[in-house]
This record gives structure tokens, sequence and C-alpha cells, in this order.
């Protein structure tokens, strides 16, 4: 998987946050977040929900010391 631009890992977090919380109008406030910070990228917000356990998902990386 490619590294991840700043705004669509603040809106993948968003989207966490949103998952996370139990408080409905935390919830609703994280979505909305997520929403504002794709519309504003112009970023697939519904790609990246539909999607959302890939963006999570971190690559590890192998170093020879």
């Amino acid at each position: 998987m490619k590294k991840l631009d700043q705004n669509t890992r603040r809106v993948v977090n968003c989207l966490n946050a949103s998952r996370r919380t139990l408080d409905p109008s935390f919830r609703a406030y994280w979505k909305d977040t997520a929403k504002k910070l794709a519309t504003k990228n112009s970023i697939d917000l519904k790609e990246i929900t539909k999607n959302l356990e890939l963006y999570n998902a971190e690559v590890e990386t192998s170093s020879i010391h």
C-alpha cells in the first residue's frame, strides 16, 4: 500500500474516531469533520469508508542494519 498523504490520513483518523465514540453527538461531529475535509481536498469519502480497513493497515518495512 502506498503512503497516504496528510489529508487522506486526517479523513481516515476522523472516520476512526467516529467509529470509536459512543456519544452520538461526537460521532456526528467526527463524521461531519471527515466529510468537510474530504470535500475540501477532493477525496472520495465513500471509497475510504468502504475500504477503511485497508487505510488503517500499516505497512511494515524491513531494514538491514
